[in-house]
Parts: structure tokens; sequence; C-alpha cells
């Protein structure tokens, strides 16, 4: 595993690990399921029996094991059991599902999963089956999993309409989401539509139904459900925290930009992550004509915490405000700043770097940013702390076939994960182009404008301005009042004067 503080660092070093299986993957087929012996004759009625005797006593060693709480030894009991045993057989059922829960109190979250899918798809047992989809509802809700295997094999193959309102209500959201992405409306609808209001899910697909909404472009209609949703009580945070920001975003598209700012003053995500909320926050201030509301926030940036977030958009929004005050010398110095803090870069997209290479390291910061990529990054960071636990396991068969497992599923993930990172680097690179592209707009634009404002104000009369006076005289230390500098956000204003009307620094052009 990865021990670096550095995120990035790890990412790389997991993209050169995936090349590297896929690779291996295709010189070696892994078989995993359970390994029996082929049968090339009848067995005698003494065999037979002596057969019987035997799985008889592999189930009872797991099954005595599992009781005591013992799980590595019910695992390895119930892994020799199936493996001796035919599905059929009057105990297989339950030495399958033990196996599982074996599994999954000794943290392999995955192979349980793995597990459970196979079992709850073959419609076993009612009791087994609350049992899995209680795991599913809770493994959903708090740590990386397989999506694919979890909800699309397990929860959208088979009806579970004999189980109680809460699991019904996480079945039916998953449902209609996997339907809802592959265009059946109206069964996702039908799905949707048995979702009680007091579930914790009902939240969850209304901000899913504006999503939808907005991308059918009804702003109207996704707003009004995203207000419904944080009328609901008991909500979970971060879920509330999207949904402000999501209504944040479609208000400021209609130019109700303090609206937006009361929905970015709602959230309460820590300030550590708020790099966009505060940039988006920066340009509504902006949009009011706050230019000094709009700076205090982007001065925020400076703050070690955002670091490591790629905001070259904040270079620009600095450099039109200042452009907008006339302060052109201010303006060049951002678009110098801009370029400092990007040009390494930039030089890897114009030298056409790869993703994996470490001089894209600022990229990357931004790629981690993706929900989709950090959900998936997250799966490979189980995967393989959950292969390194293998090593506690001395039932060697039980190694191999658990090991089997994980490098099969590691190497598909390593290969999903891959193609989805190219593709976003691709499509930030373009966009780092886009910004570069944008700041080199606003240097050449604050040029013409310095001459042009320069030529208007020789002919113009000036109106003397009064001159701030100031009264300090060196450092001044204040006590502590309780209140941190992130509370302070809406109160950060850079005072900025307007030099528009200054002729005194362009009259030397006409001397």
């Amino acid at each position: 595993m990865c021990k670096s503080n550095d995120l990035s660092i790890c990412f790389l070093l997991a993209l050169s690990f995936l090349v590297a299986s896929s690779a291996h993957s295709q010189e070696t087929l892994v078989e995993t399921e359970y390994q029996q012996p082929e049968q090339v004759m009848e067995l005698t009625i003494d065999e037979q029996e002596k057969l019987d005797e035997e799985k008889k006593a592999l189930f009872k060693v797991g099954y005595d094991s599992f009781n005591r709480k013992n799980y590595k030894e019910s695992l390895g009991g119930f892994y020799h059991y199936m493996s001796v045993a035919n599905a059929g057989d009057e105990n297989y059922e339950w030495a399958n599902f033990f196996y599982g829960v074996s599994l999954e109190k000794l943290g392999f979250s995955h192979a349980a999963v793995d597990t459970f899918t196979k079992i709850v798809t073959s419609k076993p047992n009612t009791k087994i089956v609350v049992y899995i989809l209680s795991y599913f509802d809770n493994l959903s809700r708090n740590q990386p999993f397989d999506q694919e295997m979890l909800i699309a094999q397990a929860l959208n193959s088979t009806d579970y309409g004999f189980v109680d309102d809460d699991l019904a209500a996480m079945v039916h959201y998953h449902q209609g989401i996997y339907d809802t992405r592959n265009g059946h409306a109206e069964w996702a609808e039908g799905h949707f539509g048995s979702i009680p209001r007091d579930s914790i899910y009902y939240a969850s697909y209304l901000y899913q139904h504006a999503v939808e909404q907005t991308r059918k472009n009804e702003i109207d209609s996704a707003l009004t459900l995203l207000e419904s949703l944080l009328a609901l009580p008991n909500v979970d945070a971060t879920l509330v925290d999207t949904a402000h920001w999501t209504s944040a975003r479609l208000l400021f598209e209609r130019s109700e930009h303090q609206k937006a700012i009361e929905h970015y003053k709602a959230i309460k995500t820590p300030v550590s992550e708020q790099a966009s909320f505060l940039l988006e926050r920066a340009w509504n201030q902006y949009k009011l004509n706050k230019p000094q509301r709009a700076m205090g926030l982007l001065y925020a940036f400076e703050a070690p915490d955002f670091r490591r977030f790629f905001t070259p958009e904040m270079f620009i929004l600095k450099s039109l405000i200042y452009k907008s005050l006339c302060k052109y010398e201010s303006t060049l110095s951002t678009v110098d700043a801009f370029y400092a803090r990007y040009q390494k870069a930039l030089d890897a997209v114009y030298d056409r770097k790869l993703a994996a290479d470490p001089e894209t390291k600022t990229i990357l910061y931004l790629i981690l940013n993706d929900e989709s990529i950090k959900r998936q990054w997250a799966f490979v960071r189980l995967l393989e702390t959950e292969t390194v636990l293998l090593q506690t396991l001395d039932d060697q068969a039980l190694h191999n076939h658990l090991s089997a497992t994980y490098t099969l599923k590691l190497e598909q993930s390593a290969k999903r994960l891959r193609l989805n990172v190219d593709r976003e680097y691709e499509r930030l690179a373009n966009l780092l182009l886009e910004y570069e592209e944008n700041i080199n707009l606003v240097r050449y634009e604050s040029g013409v404008d310095q001459y042009q404002s320069a030529s208007d104000l020789r002919y113009r009369e000036a109106k003397p301005e009064k001159s701030a006076s100031s009264s300090y005289k060196g450092k001044v230390v204040y006590q502590f009042q309780g209140e941190f500098w992130s509370d302070e956000f809406d109160d950060y204003k850079v005072h900025l004067s307007d030099e528009c009307n200054n002729e005194q620094e362009w009259e030397v052009f006409f001397k």
C-alpha cells in the first residue's frame, strides 16, 4: 500500500501498478469458484457414506467455530465443506451464508459482497435475504464497494417485494437510479414512487430527480425539488451540503446572486474542503458589483489549506476585478502569478505528457476531486488493503482462493480506473488551456484599456480625491475571542480604490 501523505504520488504509483497488472492479467486466467473434484465414476454406497460423513464433519467444524466467534476457523471449515459438497446438499446454502458472514466479520468486505451477491440472486431463505440486504444497505452508505456487482447484479436482478419498508426503500432507490441511467423512465418512476417519505432514501431520490430535471433544463422544477429536500428532517449532512451547493449554482445561472450566496453560507463542509464554494461565492459578489467583497474571498486562497486545489479560475476573477478598477499593474501581476502556479502543468500538456507522468501532478489533484474517480480510487485502495489482510490467513488453499478473487477484481478495477483517469485528464488538460487563453485575453484587454483610459483622461477635468490617512504604527496583536479565520469569510473585504479617474499615473505618456 502507498504510505505517502501526498495523494497524487499514491495515485501515480497506482497508475503504474495498473499498467503492470493489466499486462500480467493477459498471461494468467484466474479461477475464483470453489474447486470441486470432478467425479469420473459413480461412488459405491460405502464411498458415498464416507463422503457424507466428511461433509458433516467439515460443516460441524465451521458451525461450531462460528458459534464461538472464531471466524478464521469457521471460514476455513465452510470453505473446505463447500469444496467437497454439491450446491443441492442440505447444508450448502447455510454453509455459503455463514462463509460470507465470516468474511464480513474478518474485514474482507469485497469477498463478502461477492459471496452474498451469488447467494441472494439464487433466491434463498428469507432470513438470509434480509440479513444480506441489511448488510448491503449499511455498506453502501459507509464505505467503498463494487457498484456494478452490488447494484446491477444483486439489487436489480431480483424482486424483493417481501422485505420490510426500510430495506424495500433501499432496493427501490437503487433500482430507480439504475433504470433512469438506462433510459427506463417509467420503470424508474414506479420504483421512486414506492419510496416512503420518512425513508432516508427519499431525500436521495429528490436530489437525483433534481439532477435529472437540471439535465432537461427544467431549472424551476429542480429548485423546487431541492427546496423540498432541504425542508425534510434528519437528512444526511453531506446530502444537505450538496443540495445547498447545487441550488446556489442554479441560482447563479439565473443571476439570483444574493439567494445563491445564502445557500453557500449554509454549507457546513469543513473549511479545508471549501475551495470550490469560496470561488463561486466570490463570483456572486463580483456579479453584485461588490469587487471588494469578492477580493476578500479570493485572498482566502492564500491559506495553506487551499494550496492543494486546482484553482486557475481564481486568477482570472482576480485579474478581472483589478482590471475593472483600472489597477493594471496588479492585473498583470495576477497574470504572472497564474503562470508561476501552472506553468509546469502547461508545459506537460504542451509536451503531451500522460496522466501517470509526475509532471502532471497539478492536474492529478483535480482529477482526484472528481466524485466518480474518487469512488473508484477508494475502492482500489480498499482492495489493496484487504489483499494485504489475506496474509493473516493460515489456510493455504483458502488463501489462494481469496487471493485469486482479489487479484481478478483489482485488475478489472484498475483498467476501468485508468480509462476514466485518462479521459478526465484529457478533459482537464483542455480546460487548463482554455484558462490560459482567457488569462491572456485579460492581459491583452488590460493593455488596451490602460492606454485608452490614459487618452480619455487627458481631456477630462480631474476631480480631487481625499486620500485616506493611516495611523498604522507597527504590528498589532489581538486577543483570541473564540473565532477562527474561517468564521470571518463573509466579513472579508479588501479596500480597493477605483483608479479609473486617476489621471496622474498616465500623465507621463503625454509630456
